[in-house]
């Protein structure tokens, strides 16, 4: 039991348990690549449980998870450059959530200008997130907002371009006047969106385990495997590029003084898979969050300008509730507990940093970021039946009774929308 007031910080790579029956501390577990295996869990109104590390977290519980406080997998944000005249020293990535990818460094070469900012890592070695921006070059006598550099640039596809974390969005392009390291184009162009772990270009098996799929003539139902064949978290972005003095790429005389450092980028959201033979319950402030980790704001001065490329924002990570019972988002009062969301796996949102002051005529978006692309969010529930309800409490899935006459009832308790699959699904 986590207690209200109470922060417990879980490390997925190795974690040191307390618990026994009633949340009493009388034994000890250990927790190893993520897995912790419960009778109950239960995380009070104003207690947070965060998890971090390698490895995706799964919580196996014999009885019911109770949720009334804060279950946090997000990935995390990038430092803003707050240091002058430090070329020589590299700005890192934001760490993904528990399972998710590390953001994209920026700045990395140590003795020389760096042409961009690096790709952000995906949550399997070898993959790669968001894109990095390329660093801009413009002669010192044109002033440094000339050389501004483009920003740092998925993991489920786009859901709505109206709204910050729903949709993957690549880099800001750099100031005109400026020209790339590496494309010799200007403006320097701000990195590409990664493109996601679903490439086979059917958008309806965009998921991890089996669904099914009635069809609108025949009612009759297919049952989809999905693309995805694995639990995962999400991906980071790429970094910032750098703002470089110079008429050339690379520039001669280079010192660590030389240039103006682009952000590093965010990490991707975490994986959480809560599996129970009891019931899995939301109170009215209960909330599982694996939203991607924000950029980090290029090189400026006291944020009064914004000159090295700002870090791409990580994408959202992945949520999987299954039960055995019951889905309750309602803590057993549907009819009187307001609609709200308690699931989230947004990308992060777009870094934008200091805007162009004096009345300078430079477009305030020069050099931003882009936000993070959504995650995934699935409930599998029993076979006895998946229509949910805010009237029957033997229900398998209960909303509030608001959720249910909405054209989206899932979307209104989580962001993007949950996907129903079948239950049994490992990996």
């Amino acid at each position: 039991m986590i207690h209200s007031g109470e922060t417990f910080l879980l490390d997925t790579s190795g974690t040191q348990i307390l618990g026994g029956p009633g949340g009493a501390p009388v034994s000890t577990q250990s927790v190893k690549t993520g897995r912790v295996f419960v009778r109950d869990l239960t995380i009070e109104k104003g207690g947070v449980l965060r998890a971090m590390g390698p490895y995706p977290l799964r919580i196996c519980a014999s009885g019911d998870v109770t949720i009334r406080g804060l279950l946090n997998a997000d990935g995390f944000d990038a430092h803003d450059v707050v240091t002058l005249n430090t070329g020589s020293i590299p700005e890192r990535g934001g760490p993904g959530g528990p399972g998710g990818g590390r953001g994209g460094d920026s700045s990395t070469r140590v003795k020389r200008s760096t042409p961009a900012g690096s790709f952000g890592r995906g949550p399997i070695e070898g993959q790669y997130g968001g894109g990095g921006g390329e660093s801009s070059y413009a002669p010192a006598a044109l002033g440094k907002d000339a050389r501004r550099p483009g920003g740092g640039g998925r993991f489920a596809a786009d859901v709505d371009p109206t709204r910050w974390g729903l949709f993957a969005e690549a880099g800001f392009p750099g100031h005109s006047l400026g020209t790339g390291a590496l494309t010799g184009s200007s403006p320097a162009p701000g990195g590409v969106a990664g493109t996601g772990p679903f490439v086979d270009g059917d958008p309806d098996n965009d998921f991890f385990g089996i669904r099914a799929i009635p069809d609108p003539v025949t009612g009759t139902v297919r049952l989809v495997r999905g693309e995805l064949d694995h639990l995962q978290g999400g991906y980071g972005c790429g970094g910032g590029g750098d703002a470089i003095p110079a008429s050339m790429f690379p520039p001669m005389n280079w010192t660590s003084a030389h240039d103006e450092k682009g952000g590093a980028g965010g990490g991707g959201g975490g994986a959480v898979h809560i599996r129970a033979l009891g019931r899995i319950v939301f109170g009215n402030e209960g909330r599982i969050s694996a939203v991607g980790g924000q950029g980090g704001l290029g090189e400026n001065t006291m944020l009064l300008d914004h000159i090295g490329g700002t870090g791409g924002s990580g994408s959202g990570g992945m949520i999987v509730l299954e039960t055995a019972t019951q889905i309750d988002f309602t803590d057993g009062d549907p009819t009187t507990t307001p609609s709200r969301k308690a699931l989230f796996a947004r990308g992060g949102r777009r870094k934008t940093g200091g805007s162009n002051p004096f009345g300078t005529p430079i477009p305030p978006n020069v050099s931003y970021s882009g936000t993070g692309g959504p995650g995934l969010i699935q409930i599998h529930l029993p076979l006895r039946g998946q229509t949910p309800s805010f009237t029957d409490p033997n229900a398998a899935l209960v909303l509030p009774a608001a959720a249910m006459f909405s054209p989206d009832p899932l979307g209104e308790v989580s962001s993007p929308t949950a996907i129903e699959l079948l239950p049994g699904v490992d990996g």
